[in-house]
């Protein structure tokens, strides 16, 4: 799955949960999409916005990605800063790691 290929420290390091789940809300990229059905711009995009957040934050005592602190991140229940959708959270992949994200903004791929 794309979420855990973001999280590969092999692939690029630094990507965490946290930017985990804000990079692919704010491309709109569903975390369970497998790697196969995400387009190599998609991911190269992906990468990106993950080394701009990550920058962005270097200096700060907390993470914050869209105005007002995080997006989906620790949000679980509460309304999409999109869309108003109940962002939802989920254990994925081998180590169960948390994932969140908006199920409307988010959709699987076709």
């Amino acid at each position: 799955m794309i979420a855990d290929v973001l999280l590969d420290q092999r692939v690029a390091s630094g990507i965490g949960n946290v930017y985990k789940s804000e990079v692919l809300w704010s491309l709109q990229t569903n975390p369970f999409d497998t790697i196969d059905t995400v387009a190599d711009e998609r991911l190269a995009q992906l990468y990106r916005r993950a080394s701009r957040l990550l920058i962005a934050n270097l200096t700060t005592t907390s993470r914050t990605t869209v105005p007002g602190g995080l997006a989906v991140y620790g949000r679980r229940g509460k309304p999409c800063r999109r869309c108003a959708t109940p962002i939802l959270k989920k254990d994925q992949g081998q180590f169960a790691r948390i994932t969140t994200w908006c199920p409307r903004c988010q959709p699987a791929s076709s």
